[in-house]
């Protein structure tokens, strides 16, 4: 598989075999009124909304967004800003390879795995016949949306605790992005490993078990890529298992959580418990806040490279059966 490493700067059941077209769903909600991009990844600066580059914003009652042309280039999809409907909650930066049909926590995970072993483990997770790219917020079970809530709350209050110990705004949308970027990437290459399967998955002791690994090595990644921030190792895997913690106890989930479809789908999972969960959150960025090292964005600041998958059509407009390849750059 070949990978671009991006520079960060400021519905149904979906399938990563079939063009993008022009349309499709932000699901971390679903998020609404969030700007909708995709990212050229030969030219121009990665993760940040340039002239040339073909944008659109989310529907502000769904989630649903269309492209006003198709991209003539290779890119992959990234979306900034918006609200999460069901929770309330500003959105974390998400991803897509090009060609995926939505853009959700699962499908970021998938454009940030170079290895191409995640997209099978997640669909594995999905109630059969659904893809790693499915609205989630219509199509997705249990087991999914433990891993989806699960790496959407703990990069959030990763990102969040940082920018709250720098001080409101002293953190650059720029530096939140990479750091979002670096976090989920962490989750990815942890996800690919060969002992990490659906079942552990769908554990919640065992997947707060992996995303305590990988918040390690987020940690680590951070503090080499800032020189303003640490977070303390203990601290990022409380924050991991934390996350898992709350999205287990919101959804339900036992000892493992079933791969079935959800009838309603995620508002209907998270209906009575939506509360809970963003005050298991806050009172996790608070806790966590009160360990990290932060301080303002220099202005010397250089965001790092991020490999993510792309699509080896140059148009940018086919995806390949790990989400599509490219190359580096």
């Amino acid at each position: 598989m070949v990978v671009v490493a991006l520079s960060v700067a400021a519905s149904g059941c979906g399938s990563s075999d079939s063009p993008l077209g022009q349309s499709g769903k932000l699901v971390q909600g679903p998020v609404l009124g969030a700007t909708v991009y995709a990212d050229n990844v030969t030219a121009g600066t990665r993760f940040a909304l340039e002239g040339h580059e073909v944008s659109t914003v989310t529907d502000s009652q769904t989630g649903n967004f269309t492209f006003p042309v198709a991209p003539g280039y290779s890119y992959v999809l990234v979306s900034k800003g918006g609200t999460d409907k069901i929770t309330g909650q500003p959105a974390i930066q998400l991803m897509a390879p090009a060609g995926s049909a939505n853009i959700t926590p699962l499908t970021t995970l998938v454009a940030l795995d170079t290895t191409g072993a995640v997209k099978q483990k997640l669909e594995a997770l999905l109630p059969a016949g659904a893809k790693f790219d499915a609205d989630i917020s219509t199509t997705v079970s249990p087991a999914a949306l433990l891993v989806a809530k699960s790496v959407e709350v703990m990069v959030q209050t990763m990102s969040n605790a940082i920018s709250q110990k720098a001080g409101n705004s002293a953190i650059s949308a720029a530096q939140i992005s990479a750091i979002q970027a670096q976090t989920m990437q962490a989750i990815a290459g942890e996800l690919a490993q060969p002992g990490v399967t659906a079942t552990t998955l769908a554990a919640p002791a065992t997947l707060a078990s992996s995303l305590q690994s990988a918040a390690s090595s987020a940690a680590s990644n951070i503090a080499s890529a800032n020189s303003n921030i640490t977070v303390p190792d203990a601290t990022a895997q409380t924050i991991a298992s934390s996350a898992v913690t709350a999205c287990s106890s919101a959804l339900g989930v036992g000892n493992s959580a079933s791969t079935s479809a959800i009838s309603g789908g995620e508002a209907a999972a998270l209906s009575s418990t939506a509360g809970a969960l963003v005050t298991a959150m806050t009172t996790a960025t608070t806790a966590a806040s009160s360990t990290i090292t932060a301080s303002a964005t220099p202005v010397s600041y250089t965001p790092p490279p991020i490999p993510v998958v792309v699509p080896t059509n140059p148009t940018g407009t086919t995806g390949g059966s790990t989400g599509g390849t490219g190359t580096n750059f």
